[in-house]
């Protein structure tokens, strides 16, 4: 493999994180705009994470609760 390929793989993979981190941004922008209620907004969100990613919601520091609520 040369330092070409190597150099490609590794930009596809930032380029594919980045795309999820902005679909993520977008779909919380535009629940955000629809009034959802923030608990359907962090239930949306936490869709795109991994099961084993998540942080519940009861484990989240007291100011984030408090603009989640």
């Amino acid at each position: 493999m040369d330092f070409a390929s190597l150099i490609a793989g590794k930009l596809k993979s930032r380029t594919l994180i980045q795309v999820i981190n902005l679909e993520i941004i977008f779909e919380g922008a535009i629940s955000i705009l629809d009034n959802n209620n923030p608990i359907v907004v962090y239930e949306k969100l936490s869709s795109f994470i991994t099961v084993k990613d998540r942080r519940p919601l009861s484990r989240m520091r007291p100011t984030q609760q408090a603009e989640t609520k």
